[in-house]
């Protein structure tokens, strides 16, 4: 009679230990899956400072083409222009890799689907969120923000529509970013 419950509390705790194994791989995998993604946003913004370094190249190499055959500074300045267009064509592309990682960390670490941020997805959720090359986490501002929106995630895209706006002239800019993009990465 006694044993009974005793191996339903045993099947209960095989069961537990099952499921903190699954979570535990799904975790594993997707910090492996972070890191390499990390790994190639890394190379984007070597590839983007070694461009950098070749445009600078160019714009001193056509200073003196410019010099010994005589163009024109309208045409050289328009090459310039060219130039600067660009680069930031390429910078904007990283920050749309980095703001697309951003999204798709908060979607995964939604493990159960109901569009919230749980006490228990929030520490996995910021352990990724900080292993984001490029991205700079005001971990404080964030764990209050979750608490005040009671981990709604449509709170969280509201953080990450204030990183795009940051960079628009006309949109709101927020003076204390939750998330902030690291230029220098």
């Amino acid at each position: 009679m006694v044993i009974a419950p005793y191996a339903v509390f045993q099947q209960r705790q095989l069961t537990d230990i099952e499921s903190l194994q699954a979570t535990h791989d799904r975790m594993h995998s997707e910090v492996s899956r972070l890191h390499e993604e990390n790994l190639r946003l890394k190379n984007n913004v070597e590839e983007l400072e070694g461009t950098v370094m070749r445009l600078e190249d160019v714009e001193g190499a056509i200073n003196m083409l410019t010099e010994t055959q005589g163009l024109s500074v309208q045409e050289f300045s328009k090459q310039v222009e060219d130039n600067r267009q660009i680069l930031a064509k390429m910078q904007n592309n990283l920050k749309t890799s980095v703001l697309q990682n951003l999204l798709t960390v908060i979607m995964r670490c939604d493990t159960d689907g109901d569009f919230t941020v749980k006490e228990e997805e929030l520490e996995g959720l910021l352990k990724r969120l900080k292993s984001i090359t490029g991205v700079r986490v005001r971990e404080e501002s964030f764990r209050n923000l979750v608490a005040q929106s009671n981990g709604n995630i449509d709170a969280v895209m509201e953080m990450i529509k204030d990183v795009m706006d940051a960079d628009n002239p006309n949109g709101k800019q927020n003076e204390n970013p939750i998330f902030e993009l690291d230029q220098s990465s």
